[in-house]
């Protein structure tokens, strides 16, 4: 019995030194946590569980939102990701270590090799048991769990092992059994070394390989981008000294750092100026001309499949063809430099007489959902400042996108244009609202501000201040009014308000750009902020440009 406590004892000391050294490296490596160890590292937990910026992720070929995945998306991916060999002997592992401790979990303090057998399975089976009850946000296969694959090798070290004892003294057998593992093994390398420089691409046998676009249209693959170097290498062959235009964001430009100066110099990103030879787009988008897309699949070979630029695929054109005369039958609910069409969920963009580049031109296209709760700040971003390429065409000297709405009820949409300055700042083109409620934004700002007896302050913005939001609204605006940065600075009535970082300046910066925050209709301008909840000494606001100081500045004082 003393024997038996003082082993308890050294067990307990041995733990808990672990456990201490484990936290201090975890502390010290994480400078995260230093402001507020324990409470950081629960909020840290928490936004693990309900990560609040959901993803899309492909999953038995359906999209769906990272924050909805089913309980066996880990155990799935895990499952058809992982090499035979190593999936077989690491669940021969796992049982072996449930076996021998299952039934005497007291043992695990008394026997070294059942307690390390004990920590393997909780370094492997916790975290994934951890997501699962939480309903963690997950999405690119189950990149964020490939720390537990080291225990889970360790298991399955430890079944080969114990096939091995249980094989006993037949030598014969034992060796077959060794020999078939070192070819398993051997396979596994060779097949890694064929899929170079893909072979994040693997999948084994529980799911179909054979099939072209099965993996491609099922599951994550290239989520990274991985392959661009060789989808530009190859797009460069087929155009041998000549340049080619390229729309595309990150990681492309990166990708072409890597090629040679003289192929990196053929290579024309996003140019303003001229439609681009090929849109880089994931795979899973339409095939349609221009876009060039990519695919991993077949296990082991990186395929490209585009169009050609003089023509496009039938059932593609069939499509736009269609879409063409769906929106055209009726009114646009828009009507700009674009015509913007509604349809249902269709949402079909169509200019006439468009000029060359005018697809490499920046679009956004927000809505939100009606509701007794909606707010006109509270936009959905469906298409944030991306292309037109990539969800359009030219079809001879129209250019037309066409764009899938949410099936969610939407009581606003608001459309635009913009291009970059040399700078790379945003700049309007034109923008445009539509409610679905109430037409034009005149009516709109009528209802929002029909208690106001006036602006609070009659400035190059009309400033009004409703409860907890502060109104922006202009009229007449041009586009080029609002593009000057939003400065809010907000002065708490109570210091103690201010977060510690910000005591120094005095006030909590609320700095906005409208091109986020605002709209623009039928010549007039309005942005809706929400106002911090506590009491409010006083409002600093204005416009400035970076480096060339105030375009307009306005102070509100004190109020609730």
């Amino acid at each position: 019995q003393a024997a038996g406590g003082s082993e308890r004892r050294r067990v307990l000391l041995t733990a808990g030194g672990f456990t201490l050294a484990a936290l201090l490296t975890l502390y010290a490596a994480w400078p995260y946590l230093w402001g507020d160890p324990a409470g950081r590292f629960l909020t840290a937990l928490g936004w693990m569980a309900q990560q609040p910026e959901p993803a899309l992720t492909l999953f038995r070929g359906v999209w769906m939102p990272s924050t909805a995945v089913p309980p066996d998306y880990i155990p799935t991916w895990l499952s058809i990701s992982t090499p035979p060999l190593i999936l077989l002997l690491g669940l021969v592992g796992m049982a072996v270590a449930v076996g021998r401790g299952g039934g005497r979990p007291a043992a695990i303090f008394r026997n070294t090799p059942l307690r390390f057998l004990f920590l393997l399975l909780a370094g492997f089976l916790l975290p994934l048991l951890a997501a699962i009850a939480l309903e963690a946000n997950l999405y690119n296969g189950w990149r964020h769990f490939y720390f537990s694959y080291a225990p889970f090798g360790l298991l399955a070290a430890l079944g080969l092992h114990w096939l091995a004892v249980a094989l006993g003294r037949q030598r014969r057998l034992k060796a077959g059994m060794y020999g078939l593992a070192g070819v398993g093994l051997g396979l596994i390398a060779l097949q890694m070394a064929q899929m170079h420089p893909q072979q994040q691409a693997y999948f084994n046998f529980l799911v179909d390989r054979t099939t072209p676009e099965y993996l491609r249209t099922r599951y994550d693959i290239d989520y990274w981008r991985l392959a661009g170097r060789q989808v530009l290498e190859h797009l460069l062959n087929r155009h041998p000294g000549e340049t080619v235009y390229v729309m595309g964001g990150q990681p492309w430009p990166l990708a072409a750092e890597i090629l040679p100066a003289a192929a990196r110099q053929r290579l024309i990103f996003n140019s303003p100026t001229v439609d681009p030879d090929y849109m880089l787009a994931d795979a899973a988008n339409a095939a349609v001309s221009r876009i060039y897309s990519y695919r991993v699949y077949d296990n082991t070979l990186l395929s490209v499949n585009g169009v050609d630029t003089d023509g496009m695929d039938a059932a593609a054109a069939d499509y736009y063809r269609q879409a063409y005369q769906t929106a055209v039958a009726g009114e646009p609910i828009i009507q700009t430099d674009y015509a913007v069409y509604r349809n249902g969920r269709a949402l079909t963009f169509i200019r006439g007489n468009c000029p060359p580049g005018d697809l490499a031109g920046r679009f956004s296209v927000k809505v939100h959902r009606a509701g007794p709760a909606d707010r006109p700040a509270d936009w959905i971003d469906l298409a944030d400042f991306q292309t037109l390429s990539g969800y359009g065409v030219r079809l001879g000297d129209k250019c037309l996108a066409a764009l899938t709405l949410p099936d969610y009820p939407i009581a606003h949409i608001l459309a635009g244009q913009y291009y970059a300055d040399t700078a790379g700042r945003e700049r309007l083109i034109w923008e445009e609202s539509y409610s679905a409620a109430i037409p034009g934004l005149g009516k709109q700002v009528v209802s929002l501000l029909d208690d106001a007896a006036g602006p609070a302050v009659d400035a190059y913005f009309d400033l009004y201040r409703q409860g907890k939001v502060l109104v922006y609204y202009r009229d007449p605006c041009a586009p080029a009014d609002t593009w000057p940065k939003f400065f809010l600075h907000i002065v708490p009535a109570n210091p103690a308000d201010l977060l510690a970082t910000r005591r120094p300046h005095g006030f909590v910066n609320l700095d906005f750009d409208f091109t986020r925050r605002g709209w623009h209709a039928a010549g007039q301008c309005l942005a809706v902020i929400p106002l911090p909840d506590y009491p409010i000494a006083a409002i600093h606001t204005g416009q400035f440009v970076p480096g060339a100081g105030n375009v307009w500045a306005a102070e509100l004082t004190a109020g609730p």
